[in-house]
């Protein structure tokens, strides 16, 4: 979560930079920031444009289910394990990032149309 003033800043230096961004806050409502938009790039890069769609779709959502699904109860339940201490909770998230960034560093270049043969066709 992060506070609604910094996410209006953010999008007013984004503008600034020249990027097309907008933010909407609802009063009274929850405020959670999405930055979505490199992570769309980097999926849709990794696939060929007649597989694209199902593969976004799926790594998206198996990876929503498994990490973000179990995450909040994996969480609590080591939370109680642990007497109220969040280390564990930490250390979990931890794990979980030098997962994702391990992922991100394997996958580099994979994606590239010009290793797939795709360089240069018409869809």
């Amino acid at each position: 979560m992060t506070d609604p003033s910094a996410s209006v800043a953010f999008v007013r230096r984004a503008r600034a930079a020249g990027a097309r961004a907008d933010v909407r806050l609802v009063p009274g409502g929850d405020h959670a920031m999405l930055r979505l938009g490199a992570q769309a790039g980097f999926l849709a890069d990794l696939f060929t444009t007649r597989t694209r769609f199902s593969g976004v779709a799926l790594s998206r959502e198996v990876a929503a289910a498994l990490a973000g699904g179990t995450a909040p109860l994996v969480a609590a339940a080591l939370l109680e394990a642990a007497g109220g201490e969040p280390w564990p909770v930490v250390l979990y998230m931890s794990v979980l990032l030098l997962v994702s960034a391990l992922a991100v560093t394997l996958i580099h270049g994979f994606g590239r149309h010009e290793q797939r043969g795709e360089a240069g066709r018409r869809p």
